[in-house]
Protein backbone atom coordinates (compact mmCIF):
# COMPACT_ATOMS: atom_id res chain seq x y z
CA UNK A 1 0.00 0.00 0.00
CA UNK A 2 3.00 2.29 -0.30
CA UNK A 3 2.34 5.32 -2.52
CA UNK A 4 4.72 6.14 -5.36
CA UNK A 5 6.36 9.55 -5.40
CA UNK A 6 6.34 12.06 -8.24
CA UNK A 7 8.18 15.31 -8.95
CA UNK A 8 6.73 17.46 -11.75
CA UNK A 9 8.93 18.58 -14.63
CA UNK A 10 10.43 22.07 -14.56
CA UNK A 11 8.09 24.98 -15.22
CA UNK A 12 7.81 25.97 -18.87
CA UNK A 13 7.70 29.37 -20.61
CA UNK A 14 6.58 29.54 -24.25
CA UNK A 15 5.40 32.11 -26.80
CA UNK A 16 1.89 32.37 -28.16
CA UNK A 17 1.33 30.55 -31.43
CA UNK A 18 1.53 32.87 -34.48
CA UNK A 19 -1.64 34.91 -34.85
CA UNK A 20 -3.16 33.52 -31.65
CA UNK A 21 -3.35 34.51 -27.99
CA UNK A 22 -2.87 30.88 -26.92
CA UNK A 23 -0.43 28.02 -27.41
CA UNK A 24 -1.64 24.58 -28.45
CA UNK A 25 -0.87 21.80 -25.97
CA UNK A 26 0.84 19.88 -28.74
CA UNK A 27 3.30 22.75 -29.19
CA UNK A 28 4.46 22.69 -25.57
CA UNK A 29 7.14 20.26 -24.43
CA UNK A 30 6.05 19.59 -20.87
CA UNK A 31 8.90 17.22 -20.14
CA UNK A 32 8.81 14.08 -18.02
CA UNK A 33 8.28 13.89 -14.27
CA UNK A 34 10.56 11.99 -11.92
CA UNK A 35 8.85 9.01 -10.29
CA UNK A 36 9.81 6.26 -7.88
CA UNK A 37 8.19 3.40 -6.02
CA UNK A 38 9.20 0.41 -3.93
CA UNK A 39 7.86 -1.92 -6.62
CA UNK A 40 7.29 -0.12 -9.93
CA UNK A 41 5.17 2.55 -11.58
CA UNK A 42 2.82 2.88 -14.49
CA UNK A 43 3.15 5.71 -17.02
CA UNK A 44 2.57 9.13 -15.40
CA UNK A 45 -0.41 11.20 -16.51
CA UNK A 46 -1.37 14.87 -16.54
CA UNK A 47 -4.50 16.93 -17.13
CA UNK A 48 -3.12 19.24 -19.86
CA UNK A 49 -5.22 17.78 -22.68
CA UNK A 50 -8.33 17.52 -20.52
CA UNK A 51 -8.14 21.15 -19.42
CA UNK A 52 -6.45 22.88 -22.36
CA UNK A 53 -6.70 20.52 -25.33
CA UNK A 54 -9.67 22.32 -26.86
CA UNK A 55 -8.56 25.87 -26.20
CA UNK A 56 -4.79 25.79 -25.82
CA UNK A 57 -2.85 27.32 -22.96
CA UNK A 58 -3.97 30.96 -22.63
CA UNK A 59 -1.63 33.92 -22.29
CA UNK A 60 -0.48 34.05 -18.71
CA UNK A 61 0.26 31.21 -16.29
CA UNK A 62 -1.63 27.93 -16.17
CA UNK A 63 -1.11 24.88 -13.97
CA UNK A 64 -0.69 21.30 -15.13
CA UNK A 65 -1.25 18.54 -12.55
CA UNK A 66 0.75 15.31 -12.71
CA UNK A 67 0.09 11.98 -11.03
CA UNK A 68 1.39 8.43 -11.25
CA UNK A 69 0.18 5.05 -10.03
CA UNK A 70 2.32 2.13 -9.03
CA UNK A 71 1.84 -1.35 -10.45
CA UNK A 72 -0.63 -2.10 -7.64
CA UNK A 73 -2.77 0.91 -8.55
CA UNK A 74 -1.76 3.11 -5.62
CA UNK A 75 -1.85 6.78 -6.69
CA UNK A 76 0.81 9.31 -5.88
CA UNK A 77 0.19 12.77 -4.55
CA UNK A 78 -0.46 15.42 -7.20
CA UNK A 79 2.55 17.40 -8.44
CA UNK A 80 2.10 20.79 -10.11
CA UNK A 81 3.89 22.37 -13.05
CA UNK A 82 3.25 25.83 -14.47
CA UNK A 83 3.09 26.77 -18.14
CA UNK A 84 3.60 30.49 -18.80
CA UNK A 85 2.54 31.78 -22.20
CA UNK A 86 4.06 35.10 -23.27
CA UNK A 87 2.93 37.32 -26.14
CA UNK A 88 5.74 38.86 -28.17
CA UNK A 89 3.73 39.50 -31.35
CA UNK A 90 3.39 43.15 -32.40
CA UNK A 91 0.05 44.66 -33.40
CA UNK A 92 -0.49 45.13 -37.13
CA UNK A 93 -1.15 48.78 -37.97
CA UNK A 94 -2.11 50.63 -41.13
CA UNK A 95 -2.91 54.27 -41.75
CA UNK A 96 -4.18 56.22 -44.73
CA UNK A 97 -5.37 59.74 -45.48
CA UNK A 98 -8.16 60.95 -47.73
CA UNK A 99 -6.30 64.24 -48.36
CA UNK A 100 -2.74 63.34 -49.31
CA UNK A 101 -1.89 66.81 -50.57
CA UNK A 102 -3.12 70.19 -49.38
CA UNK A 103 -3.72 73.21 -51.58
CA UNK A 104 -3.83 76.17 -51.74
CA UNK A 105 -1.34 77.14 -48.98
CA UNK A 106 -3.81 79.52 -47.33
CA UNK A 107 -3.01 78.56 -43.69
CA UNK A 108 -6.33 76.76 -43.20
CA UNK A 109 -6.46 73.73 -40.90
CA UNK A 110 -7.78 70.86 -43.03
CA UNK A 111 -9.19 67.54 -41.89
CA UNK A 112 -7.03 65.08 -43.83
CA UNK A 113 -9.36 62.11 -43.30
CA UNK A 114 -6.96 59.99 -41.27
CA UNK A 115 -8.02 56.34 -41.11
CA UNK A 116 -6.35 53.80 -38.81
CA UNK A 117 -6.64 50.04 -38.41
CA UNK A 118 -4.92 48.22 -35.56
CA UNK A 119 -5.28 44.49 -34.89
CA UNK A 120 -3.45 42.11 -32.59
CA UNK A 121 -3.35 38.40 -31.83
CA UNK A 122 -4.46 39.22 -28.27
CA UNK A 123 -5.72 42.78 -27.79
CA UNK A 124 -4.88 46.35 -28.72
CA UNK A 125 -4.52 48.37 -25.53
CA UNK A 126 -3.87 51.82 -27.00
CA UNK A 127 -3.47 53.69 -30.29
CA UNK A 128 -1.50 56.94 -30.44
CA UNK A 129 -0.98 59.45 -33.25
CA UNK A 130 2.12 61.62 -33.65
CA UNK A 131 2.78 64.26 -36.31
CA UNK A 132 6.13 65.41 -37.71
CA UNK A 133 7.04 67.77 -40.55
CA UNK A 134 10.11 69.12 -42.29
CA UNK A 135 8.97 72.61 -41.27
CA UNK A 136 8.21 73.48 -37.67
CA UNK A 137 4.93 74.96 -36.40
CA UNK A 138 6.35 78.46 -36.58
CA UNK A 139 9.56 79.43 -38.30
CA UNK A 140 11.43 82.71 -38.43
CA UNK A 141 10.65 83.34 -42.08
CA UNK A 142 8.65 82.05 -44.95
CA UNK A 143 5.60 80.13 -43.66
CA UNK A 144 3.37 82.92 -42.41
CA UNK A 145 2.31 83.61 -38.85
CA UNK A 146 0.06 80.70 -37.96
CA UNK A 147 0.54 77.95 -35.39
CA UNK A 148 0.10 75.18 -34.34
CA UNK A 149 0.13 73.25 -37.60
CA UNK A 150 -1.53 70.05 -36.35
CA UNK A 151 -4.49 69.52 -34.04
CA UNK A 152 -6.83 66.75 -32.86
CA UNK A 153 -4.33 63.98 -33.59
CA UNK A 154 -6.57 60.93 -33.95
CA UNK A 155 -8.44 58.97 -36.60
CA UNK A 156 -11.12 61.04 -38.30
CA UNK A 157 -10.23 64.26 -36.49
CA UNK A 158 -6.63 65.11 -37.38
CA UNK A 159 -6.28 68.53 -39.01
CA UNK A 160 -3.09 69.81 -40.65
CA UNK A 161 -2.31 73.33 -41.74
CA UNK A 162 -2.22 73.97 -45.46
CA UNK A 163 0.92 76.07 -45.57
CA UNK A 164 4.59 75.86 -46.52
CA UNK A 165 7.54 78.15 -46.65
CA UNK A 166 7.49 80.21 -49.82
CA UNK A 167 11.28 80.13 -50.00
CA UNK A 168 11.64 76.33 -49.72
CA UNK A 169 10.72 73.20 -51.69
CA UNK A 170 7.38 72.28 -50.12
CA UNK A 171 6.30 70.73 -46.84
CA UNK A 172 6.00 67.06 -45.90
CA UNK A 173 3.94 65.94 -42.90
CA UNK A 174 4.62 62.46 -41.51
CA UNK A 175 1.83 60.92 -39.44
CA UNK A 176 3.03 58.13 -37.17
CA UNK A 177 0.63 55.63 -35.61
CA UNK A 178 1.69 53.49 -32.65
CA UNK A 179 -0.49 50.63 -31.44
CA UNK A 180 0.43 48.93 -28.16
CA UNK A 181 -0.96 45.61 -26.97
CA UNK A 182 -1.53 44.42 -23.43
CA UNK A 183 1.95 42.90 -23.26
CA UNK A 184 3.69 46.11 -24.28
CA UNK A 185 4.46 45.09 -27.87
CA UNK A 186 4.32 48.07 -30.22
CA UNK A 187 3.38 48.09 -33.90
CA UNK A 188 3.66 51.16 -36.10
CA UNK A 189 2.70 52.64 -39.43
CA UNK A 190 3.29 55.95 -41.21
CA UNK A 191 1.48 57.97 -43.85
CA UNK A 192 2.31 61.34 -45.38
CA UNK A 193 0.60 64.57 -46.41
CA UNK A 194 2.29 67.15 -48.61
CA UNK A 195 1.97 70.87 -49.33
CA UNK A 196 3.72 71.68 -52.60
CA UNK A 197 5.45 75.01 -53.08
CA UNK A 198 3.17 75.63 -56.05
CA UNK A 199 1.06 73.65 -58.47
CA UNK A 200 3.72 73.21 -61.15
CA UNK A 201 4.59 69.65 -62.17
CA UNK A 202 8.15 70.21 -60.97
CA UNK A 203 7.05 71.26 -57.49
CA UNK A 204 4.57 68.42 -57.23
CA UNK A 205 7.20 65.89 -58.27
CA UNK A 206 9.71 67.34 -55.83
CA UNK A 207 7.45 67.16 -52.79
CA UNK A 208 6.26 63.67 -53.73
CA UNK A 209 9.86 62.50 -53.81
CA UNK A 210 10.47 64.04 -50.41
CA UNK A 211 7.40 62.27 -49.04
CA UNK A 212 8.63 58.92 -50.36
CA UNK A 213 11.98 59.51 -48.66
CA UNK A 214 10.26 60.35 -45.39
CA UNK A 215 8.04 57.28 -45.66
CA UNK A 216 11.15 55.14 -45.98
CA UNK A 217 12.26 56.47 -42.59
CA UNK A 218 9.06 55.33 -40.88
CA UNK A 219 10.90 53.04 -38.44
CA UNK A 220 13.04 55.96 -37.26
CA UNK A 221 10.00 58.19 -36.74
CA UNK A 222 8.24 55.38 -34.85
CA UNK A 223 11.29 54.85 -32.64
CA UNK A 224 11.36 58.57 -31.78
CA UNK A 225 7.65 58.51 -30.98
CA UNK A 226 8.43 55.75 -28.45
CA UNK A 227 11.30 57.74 -26.98
CA UNK A 228 13.84 55.29 -28.38
CA UNK A 229 15.70 57.37 -30.96
CA UNK A 230 16.20 60.69 -32.68
CA UNK A 231 13.93 62.39 -35.20
CA UNK A 232 15.30 62.02 -38.74
CA UNK A 233 17.40 65.03 -39.66
CA UNK A 234 15.46 68.06 -40.85
CA UNK A 235 12.15 67.10 -39.21
CA UNK A 236 10.28 68.54 -36.24
CA UNK A 237 7.44 67.54 -33.95
CA UNK A 238 4.46 69.65 -35.02
CA UNK A 239 1.27 70.45 -33.19
CA UNK A 240 3.10 71.58 -30.08
CA UNK A 241 3.70 75.18 -31.15
CA UNK A 242 2.14 78.33 -29.68
CA UNK A 243 -1.29 79.54 -30.74
CA UNK A 244 -0.64 82.22 -33.35
CA UNK A 245 -2.93 83.64 -36.03
CA UNK A 246 -6.67 83.77 -36.54
CA UNK A 247 -7.10 80.39 -38.29
CA UNK A 248 -7.52 78.05 -35.36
Amino acid sequence: MEKPSITAPANVTVNTDPGKCTTAVANVNLGTPETSDNCGVQAPTNDALANFGATGFPKGTSTVHWQVKDTSGNPSNVASQTVTVEDHEKPIVTCSVAQGSLSPPNHDLVNVGLAITATDNCEVASVQTFVYADEDDEMATGDGTHSPDAKNAAAGTLVLRSERRGDADGRVYVIVILATDGSGNVGSSCCTVTVARDQSAKSQQSVSGQAAGAQAQCAAFAAHAQGLGSIPAGFFVVGDGPTIGPKQ
